[in-house]
């Protein structure tokens, strides 16, 4: 039997404290966290997308450039509009329709306008209404904007 210090008489009582490591066990926690993103995945219900009255989309073939109009638009302060086929550049969308006009009495019924990237829409609008304005007036005649195709 082991002898015991008789002077203190808590002794018996008092534990001498052993230093461990502060570990956390955290996999339980970490198991809850799986289990309850896996609950709210397979309860929660995903919204339908709301119902949009929008056009039907139109595929069609490309237009032939050869017959038609050709516009562009380059990027610049102000942008530059190039009347291909007479290599007229201007800055003034209001030439357009003239230009068109003196086409589409030709025989050519399409018009095609290009448009740089940068170019701001604005004034991309201001073109296609001059374009428009002329044939609208002409059955038959359409114009198109030209676009890139997805690589």
């Amino acid at each position: 039997m082991a002898r015991r210090s008789t002077s203190d008489p808590d002794a018996a009582f008092t534990r001498t404290r052993v230093e461990h490591d502060a570990e956390l066990d955290i996999t339980p926690m970490i198991d809850v966290t799986f289990l309850l993103l896996i609950f709210f995945m397979v309860t929660s219900t995903m919204q339908a997308e709301q119902e949009l009255d929008v056009p039907t989309a139109v595929h069609g073939l490309g237009i032939e450039a050869n017959s038609a109009i050709i516009v562009t638009i380059a990027q610049g302060e102000p942008p530059i509009i190039t009347l291909v086929e007479d290599n007229i550049e201007t800055d003034d969308p209001l030439t357009v329709g003239p230009y068109v006009q003196q086409r589409v009495q030709q025989g050519r019924k399409q018009v095609i306008i290009k448009a740089e990237r940068q170019v701001q829409h604005g004034f991309v609008q201001k073109v296609t209404r001059e374009v428009n304005n002329v044939i609208k007036e002409i059955d038959g005649a359409r114009f198109s904007i030209a676009v890139e195709d997805k690589p």
